[in-house]
């Protein structure tokens, strides 16, 4: 693969690019429309440096920013499914610190902690206001039974909590009708994120993409 200070280097031009540039706008456009989302989520196992990392993570930030497509939200949301544990494993007793380590036994919870809280943030809009039109796009696109997959006896308390606070706006970020608290009170809060999809990559966390 390349050196990792390449792929750093090459990881905050393309950030600079969508984030700080006049032309930024464009930029995005023409990145997601080069499926860079699915491309990011395909190398970041392979990242080891945590700085790079960090990079990588805001990158992707930047391109889900706004109203995200639902293709990219659809492999970020099962990128991170395939984060958790296996039913016969626990992280109940993993240690974590706030950012990633070298070869840290939690970089799996960090990372995955890091997309929810991407995820988070996309619920807000630039004057901090519920974005309710991002909250039916990911109870649709991935749908409860996604989210509360993260809220499990043997997931990290970390991620449960993290879970846990998407999962309150999405109830009540439309306020007493909300029609997403209504369809999750019937049962009928199922997503499509296990549709259309193949495992991608080795290992525990491997991605996966749109077949």
């Amino acid at each position: 693969g390349a050196p990792s200070g390449l792929i750093k280097s090459l990881l905050e031009h393309l950030l600079e690019l969508a984030t700080e540039t006049a032309h930024r706008t464009h930029n995005l456009r023409t990145m997601r429309e080069l499926q860079l989302v699915p491309k990011l989520l395909y190398i970041v196992n392979d990242v080891k440096v945590g700085s790079t990392k960090n990079v990588l993570i805001n990158l992707l930030a930047a391109l889900l920013g706004g109203q995200p497509r639902p293709n990219d939200l659809l492999c970020l949301g099962q990128f991170m499914a395939y984060t958790l544990p296996l039913p016969t494993q626990t992280e109940q007793n993993i240690l974590i610190t706030e950012d990633f380590e070298k070869e840290s036994e939690g970089e799996v919870v960090i990372l995955r902690n890091k997309c929810l809280c991407v995820l988070h943030t996309l619920l807000f809009t630039n004057r901090n206001l519920v974005n309710t039109i991002v909250c039916e796009e990911i109870s649709r696109v991935l749908g409860m039974d996604w989210l509360l997959s993260f809220m499990q006896e043997n997931v990290h308390p970390t991620t449960v909590l993290w879970a846990l606070r998407i999962l309150v706006i999405l109830c009540s970020g439309q306020g007493q009708q909300s029609a997403i608290m209504q369809r999750f009170r019937e049962g009928l809060s199922t997503g499509g994120w296990v549709r259309h999809a193949e495992v991608c990559g080795t290992g525990q966390a491997g991605v996966v993409l749109p077949a």
